[in-house]
């Protein structure tokens, strides 16, 4: 079996493509073969189920520059050829941006059909289209008798692949080849074509090679002349959603009441305040929803009790009414009385089901997915409150993480087992409701956008677990500008980019992905920070002794020729007089 890879790209001399693939380890180089069309063959002994596939620039340097948006997939089951030819078009960033989540997944959302009756045929065409007005397909037609022969009424009909793109197939007679053809949009009421892309020459598809090989073109975005899609939508934080099913604080089923208005009101988007667990102190002071004590873990305090109410005797039922009532009449949040409210009923359901609830094929299959970061938080909140700090060099023997320690604490038979399956508990309590209000919202057509903190708290379950990626001495902030005059200083460590990029971001890969359970799109928090940071030594109070971070130094010699005066003893340290402490 054959993978025959094809692309376009004008090359500078000493530079070559390569394929990396799911396939092999090493980079497949590629030949040019006309100074601009690039080739490259991979022999395997069957056809895999799916290929992964990506096209880089290899420069004479040896450095990669890999195209633009996420790896190709290719599946390839029911094919029944000896070779398959990917006639593809390099991706550039942006020109695929109308693919992402929002469009492909709530917007334009297309159910997918299955692609293997499409692998039989000889030819098979993909575009990447998302944004498909209302009552209309895409659909490819041209000078095959397959594509209708130009007839606006006999196009070829396309369907949608479930990745933001369209595609379908045909087998056309040899005599037919080579084949104009052009995309259109198919109106599905009026039965013919109503709007072809806008490109004055015609697509060419050239022989498919007969019995023996099939030719599947990627044709990247079709060329419409549409309008771009426009929207509005709101920002809130979870805890402002108040209804009188809640306990004087939102929580995550209130999103669905939430989505209910925004489709009301026209809006298309709701964007969160992140919704990570913060809980460091035990107090107020938690609310602060940027400091999370856990990049994965969700937040207790969204916890909706209705669905615990089998649970509850007819008398805890009731305590719980009056307690719900006073808590809605308060004029703002009581933060820690909510909390203390979700912690006391959701023990007394644990008590009660979780025997059922950790037998259930659900809560195994997520806890198996979640271990690797649900054991150690489970055991970061056990030890917090041992201890009555999230501080954990104050834990003794458990100051350092310890794997071997954390299984040992969550073993069956251990004193605190209990105590940490009660985190586990309510953690998929939490999973299930705000994966329920996402769907939710996805079914109304809104886009739920989830909120990525640029930073970690320093007293947090993945600074104890992995200490090595943050750096603990200095904290991350802002420089004094228009809004403040000391620059700000949030407190959090500064991240270890070079040891982060030892493992491939598996940190990062995995923090967005478990985002991704929830949100069409996320807000990264203070995005330049991937870039540079503004960093502050761990003594220092105010943002004002920070420098970026990386940045480029300048020398004295350099100062001077630009007529400035450098004094390292005054310029490099606090420098107040009594004056300045007048003045303040």
């Amino acid at each position: 079996m054959t993978i025959i890879f094809q692309i376009d790209y004008a090359a500078q001399w000493g530079d070559e493509l390569v394929v990396r693939s799911s396939l092999q380890q090493e980079p497949l180089a590629m030949r040019c073969l006309d100074g601009r069309r690039w080739e490259a063959a991979l022999e395997v002994g069957a056809w895999p189920a799916a290929l992964y596939y990506k096209y880089a620039l290899r420069k004479a340097d040896g450095e990669l520059v890999y195209e633009a948006e996420a790896w190709r997939r290719l599946a390839l089951e029911g094919t029944p050829y000896p070779a398959v030819a990917l006639a593809d078009s390099w991706r550039v960033a942006g020109e695929r941006a109308l693919i992402a989540a929002p469009y492909t997944s709530v917007l334009f959302r297309q159910k997918a059909k299955g692609e293997g009756k499409l692998n039989q045929h000889a030819c098979k065409l993909t575009v990447a289209a998302s944004c498909i007005p209302q009552g209309c397909v895409l659909c490819a037609t041209g000078s095959a008798e397959a594509l209708g022969r130009w007839d606006r009424q006999r196009p070829l009909l396309m369907q949608p692949n479930g990745e933001g793109g369209w595609h379908t197939g045909f087998t056309p007679a040899a005599s037919q080849q080579p084949i104009c053809y052009k995309y259109a949009l198919y109106d599905l009421e009026q039965r013919r074509i109503v709007g072809y892309e806008q490109r004055a020459d015609n697509r060419t598809l050239p022989a498919a090679g007969g019995a023996k090989a099939a030719l599947w073109r990627d044709d990247g975005a079709p060329r419409f002349d549409l309008p771009l899609p426009r929207g509005a939508g709101v920002a809130i934080p979870v805890f402002a959603l108040r209804s009188e099913s809640g306990y004087g604080v939102g929580q995550f089923t209130d999103l669905k009441l939430l989505a209910d208005w925004a489709k009301l009101a026209g809006l298309s988007m709701i964007q969160l305040l992140p919704v990570n667990d913060t809980s460091a102190t035990a107090t107020w002071a938690d609310s602060y929803p940027y400091a999370g004590i856990s990049v994965f873990a969700l937040h207790p305090l969204y916890l909706d009790l209705a669905p615990l109410a089998a649970c509850l005797t007819a008398r805890q039922a009731e305590q719980l009414r009056r307690e719900q009532a006073e808590l809605n009449a308060l004029r703002e949040v009581d933060y820690e009385q909510a909390m203390r409210l979700k912690w006391k009923y959701a023990r007394i359901a644990y008590a009660k089901e979780k025997s059922a609830v950790f037998a259930s094929k659900e809560y195994q299959a997520f806890f198996a997915q979640r271990q690797e970061w649900l054991a150690p938080y489970a055991a970061f909140c056990y030890l917090r409150d041992q201890h009555g700090t999230a501080d954990f060099a104050a834990w003794g023997d458990y100051a350092t993480y310890s794997a071997a320690k954390v299984a040992a604490l969550a073993a069956p038979r251990a004193a605190a087992h209990d105590e940490l399956a009660l985190h586990y508990y309510v953690q998929f309590l939490l999973h299930r409701q705000l994966q329920e209000a996402t769907a939710y919202c996805r079914a109304r057509g809104i886009v739920l956008k989830g909120d990525i903190p640029i930073g970690i708290a320093r007293r947090s379950c993945d600074a104890w677990v992995a200490p090595h990626l943050y750096n603990m001495d200095a904290q991350a902030g802002a420089p004094p500008d228009a809004f403040s005059a000391t620059g700000q200083n949030w407190g959090f460590p500064t991240y270890s980019w070079e040891r982060m990029a030892a493992d491939g971001y598996r940190w990062w890969q995995q923090r967005l992905r478990a985002m991704a359970e929830y949100f069409d799109a996320f807000r990264i928090d203070h995005v330049l920070g991937f870039f540079r940071i503004w960093e502050i030594p761990l003594g220092a109070v105010e943002g004002l002794l920070g420098c970026f971070s990386p940045a480029l130094p300048l020398s004295v010699a350099e100062l001077g020729q630009r007529g400035a005066w450098f004094d390292a003893e005054r310029l490099c340290a606090p420098y107040l007089t009594p004056q300045v402490l007048r003045d303040a």
